[in-house]
């Protein structure tokens, strides 16, 4: 039988591995990543003496199933945690306030709520409030709008800057203006699809009972070891060497877009000038340990967002310690956090050193949490060209770039964040549906 080699050990290649494996035992399975790190972005290391802490993304949307379905096949699924507290605040108008409740990727659901929490004006929480009336006069929102068109067409700019880009934003370190609503935010897309009320339409939708996120108490990376570990038993070749290239046999490509971009040049060139043309942004993640009691603020929560208004490098703070129970047990009487800085439009990381970096952040945070005194210990990691943009239109030229290379290259396919959702499930999947096609172009 042919064999399938898969070009990038990340998650979404380790996913293609995982899946051929199952569905065919005996066929060769050649892996090749290019650096001695397994798992991409789902990265963990030891940071002192408080265990491994994540140098990437530190959870997984529960409610999407992939993520726990892979946990469950690889038998960790009995380790999974998730955070000790829902609570989460955003640094708006001077201060750390509350996210209100009740809120669905940022747009509020309860103007009570929004009020309480302080985190708009008046003026913005009145303007949020006219949005039902608004509704039934604006016109429909579509596929190509960008997630800050619609919302702020909505519910006003203030609901925007403040709720909606910090989170949605956030997670693609992108701009709520650049992103499209359909790739980005599919389910707000859904709502705001008619002239009815979004608000209470997101309202009236029952919430899902369980955990939004989860973890392994040991880190994201121990669904890594635990691929790494599974597939070698059954036999999968994997190779660190920076070697991989696309020739004739099936081949899976699971590398970022621009490195897909280079192996496609002489095979596909289209597809590859596609691939090129995705934007990317730099994102560091600085992980510090701070004594609990130099922090004024109290520490009640998961951490908080920054909005992009308030002009800071900071975009966010996780207080590790209090939002995972494996991690609080082994700070102890100190606070571990985690800080990000870097999105579109913002390349400041690009330009600072580490010291500079942490001195910038640390210069924004002490007010922030009221914090005095320097951190005892400061990891610094990197993701540069890290986080894909999904700008107005993504989708349709993924669409068209597929189709591209179904035709130049049958033989390949593509899996990874560069496409059709960045979360964890999102590549799981991605990787999945690259081992499905594969496996019916090894049955022609």
């Amino acid at each position: 039988m042919t064999g399938v080699t898969i070009i990038g050990g990340g998650i979404a290649g380790l996913s293609a591995a995982w899946h051929l494996s199952n569905a065919l035992p005996d066929l060769e399975i050649t892996v090749h990543e290019s650096s001695a790190q397994w798992g991409g972005k789902l990265h963990s290391s030891e940071f002192g003496e408080f265990g491994r802490i994540d140098e990437g993304a530190d959870a997984f949307l529960a409610r999407v199933p992939e993520g726990v379905e892979l946990c469950r096949e690889l038998g960790i699924d009995g380790s999974l945690t998730s955070p000790q507290t829902s609570r989460a605040y955003v640094w708006s108008r001077g201060a750390l306030r509350p996210i209100p409740s009740g809120v669905v990727l940022g747009v509020p659901t309860s103007i009570r709520s929004l009020w309480r929490s302080g985190v708009l004006p008046a003026s913005g929480v009145f303007r949020a409030a006219m949005e039902p009336i608004v509704a039934r006069q604006a016109a429909k929102v579509a596929a190509t709008d960008s997630i800050g068109q619609a919302i702020t067409a909505r519910f006003g700019h203030h609901v925007t800057e403040r709720l909606v880009d910090p989170l949605l934003g956030g997670i693609n370190a992108g701009n709520a203006d650049q992103l499209s609503l359909r790739a980005s935010a599919p389910q707000l897309l859904e709502s705001a699809a008619s002239n009815r009320s979004m608000m209470r339409t997101l309202r009236g939708r029952q919430p899902v009972e369980g955990p939004v996120f989860f973890s392994p108490a040991g880190g994201m990376a121990v669904i890594i070891d635990a691929l790494i570990d599974q597939l070698a038993t059954r036999g999968v070749d994997l190779r660190v060497e920076s070697d991989g290239r696309v020739e004739g046999g099936p081949t899976i490509i699971a590398t970022p877009a621009a490195a897909a971009a280079k192996l496609l040049a002489d095979c596909a060139p289209i597809a590859s000038a596609a691939l090129a043309n995705i934007q990317h942004v730099s994102v560091a993640l600085i992980t510090i340990a701070v004594p609990k009691e130099a922090i004024r603020h109290p520490l009640d929560g998961s951490g908080f967002l920054v909005p992009r208004v308030a002009g800071t490098l900071l975009t966010a703070c996780s207080w590790s310690s209090m939002k995972w129970h494996h991690v609080g047990d082994r700070s102890g009487s100190d606070m571990v956090m985690r800080l990000s800085a870097g999105r579109l439009g913002d390349e400041r990381v690009n330009d600072l050193d580490d010291d500079q970096l942490v001195q910038a952040l640390m210069a924004e945070l002490r007010p922030m949490i009221g914090m005095t005194g320097d951190p005892s210990q400061v990891r610094v990691s990197r993701w540069p060209n890290g986080f894909p943009q999904y700008l107005p239109g993504h989708l349709d030229r993924i669409d068209e770039l597929e189709r591209d290379l179904a035709h130049q290259a049958p033989h390949v396919q593509l899996a990874g964040a560069a496409y059709r959702g960045v979360g964890v499930p999102a590549c799981i999947r991605s990787g999945r549906q690259a081992a499905c096609k594969t496996l019916e172009f090894l049955a022609r």
